[in-house]
């Protein structure tokens, strides 16, 4: 089975406030969540909850010069049902935005391979990841916060892009696995997030097979 991302809900909120709630949810059975957060400036969140499932956070990427990004995972089991999901800081002084999308054939063990990240003032948000990919059907996504708008790299497709105050981006290479993750955010600051989302074991022995 083939690796598919599906985007489920996206909200913003621009008032300083401890918790952001999403909208309610229902997950596929066996799914993988990606709750792509974007705090504000230099801060942190604290914990993601929600649908009785545990999260957790997968990588971070905090400069000066832009929000910050993170990624945060949960595996659901084979009736996850439905509900909202809860970030927090409980600090009370933060603006978020979040990105909640499923995964499905993915390798249930160790889906998430070599999360990478970077950051900076200026130029074209990417990162690079290790060449070498779980397998023939690994994916890469990338998820980033830029101070302009945030354009998907050529053969990349946007699976969401919203701009509470800056503009947070999740896309995904859906043809193959590349070493580079990122955006086109010319001449603007970033944070960026790169990751690999490994095939479930079936999708490995029919690629294996040079089937599919």
């Amino acid at each position: 089975m083939a690796i598919t991302p599906t985007l489920l809900t996206t909200g913003t909120k621009t008032s300083p406030f401890a918790t952001g709630v999403t909208a309610s949810i229902s997950p596929a059975a066996n799914s993988l969540l990606l709750v792509v957060v974007m705090p504000d400036y230099q801060t942190t969140v604290d914990s993601v909850s929600g649908l009785g499932l545990t999260y957790t956070k997968k990588a971070s990427s905090t400069n000066s010069n832009a929000f910050s990004v993170e990624l945060w995972t949960a595996q659901c089991g084979a009736s996850p049902g439905s509900g909202s999901i809860t970030i927090g800081d409980g600090s009370a002084t933060s603006q978020w935005g979040w990105h909640v999308l499923q995964v499905t054939g993915h390798d249930t063990v160790t889906p998430i391979r070599q999360p990478t990240t970077g950051g900076g003032a200026s130029g074209g948000a990417t990162v690079t990841l290790a060449s070498g990919a779980a397998s023939a059907d690994s994916r890469t996504f990338a998820a980033a916060v830029t101070n302009l708008a945030a354009t998907a790299l050529t053969n990349w497709t946007s699976l969401a892009n919203t701009a509470p105050n800056q503009n947070l981006a999740t896309m995904w290479r859906s043809d193959a696995f590349t070493s580079t993750a990122g955006v086109q955010v010319s001449g603007a600051a970033y944070n960026v997030i790169g990751f690999e989302i490994a095939a479930a074991a079936s999708a490995k022995a029919l690629a294996a097979l040079g089937v599919g």
